[in-house]
């Protein structure tokens, strides 16, 4: 009887190791994660102003902009001239604009016109003087703080969209 109890101690701690490989060492692995994106309590109705000949574009794509904000629950479409961005804004409500720091002025002024806001993608070392101009702001990076900040100003306003 203890020679088998030996065996199986020596079996478990010969094997145990490799069996436990397989458990979900894969999550543990620096850079992959699981990769899940919180949803938002109060879905918006979002603008993602994202013109070809802008750096924004390397920016937004870096950052997955349009699939994390989708993966949160939000209704995001990607505009990608002033023009079609007019008339989308015509056409139906959004709540936020969020295009490049390098676009602002004139995005701001069409988001403002038609009762949304614009959010700026900032990179850190314009954040100070955004941050005087622009409330709400979106640090590029990787951070997903954005997504509760941006649930933080539709609670604010009372209701979740419906748009």
């Amino acid at each position: 009887m203890k020679r088998r109890a030996w065996g199986m101690l020596a079996a478990c701690v010969v094997l145990g190791p490799a069996a436990a490989d397989a458990c979900g060492d894969k999550f543990l692995v620096i850079g992959r994660g699981a990769g899940r994106v919180q949803k938002a309590r109060h879905p918006a109705a979002i603008v993602l102003y994202v013109p070809a000949a802008s750096s924004f574009t390397t920016t937004a794509r870096e950052m997955r902009l349009e699939k994390t904000l989708k993966q949160a629950g939000h209704k995001v479409q990607s505009i990608g001239d002033a023009t079609a961005l007019r008339e989308s804004m015509a056409a139906r409500r959004f709540d936020f604009v969020i295009g490049g720091l390098g676009d602002a002025s004139s995005v701001a002024a069409t988001a403002t016109a038609h009762g949304a806001q614009f959010v700026p993608v900032v990179p850190k070392d314009a954040e100070k003087g955004a941050l005087a101009t622009y409330p709400t702001l979106i640090r590029s990076g990787k951070s997903l703080a954005y997504l509760g900040a941006l649930d933080a100003v539709m609670a604010r306003h009372g209701v979740a969209s419906t748009r």
